[in-house]
C-alpha cells in the first residue's frame, strides 16, 4: 500500500481476490482490521461472488467475534451510491 497498491484491486486477475479476501481465508484478523481501516470493502465480491466474510473459517474468541463484526456490517449510504 506504500507503494501505491490500491487496497480494493484484485490481487489475482484469475479469481478476483482481494487482499482481504486473502487476509480472511487465512484467518489473520490482525491484518483483516489493518486492511478495513485503510479501507478495503467488505463487501467486495471475488469472480465466484463471494465477499471476504465468505471464507471466514469460524471459530472463537473475542477477535474473531470483532472481525466478524466489522466484515458482515450493513453497507452505509456511500456504498449505495457506489454500487449502484
Amino acid at each position: 500500500l506504500k507503494h501505491g497498491y490500491l487496497v480494493n484491486k484484485p490481487i489475482n486477475s484469475h479469481d478476483g481476490r482481494t487482499a482481504l479476501h486473502e487476509a480472511v481465508m487465512h484467518n489473520k484478523h490482525v491484518m483483516i482490521r489493518h486492511l478495513l481501516k485503510l479501507g478495503a470493502d467488505p463487501l467486495a465480491r471475488d469472480k465466484a461472488g463471494d465477499r471476504p466474510v465468505d471464507g471466514l473459517a469460524y471459530d472463537s474468541g473475542l477477535e474473531f467475534n470483532a472481525t466478524l463484526e466489522a466484515l458482515k456490517r450493513e453497507p452505509a449510504e456511500y456504498d449505495r451510491r457506489k454500487l449502484v
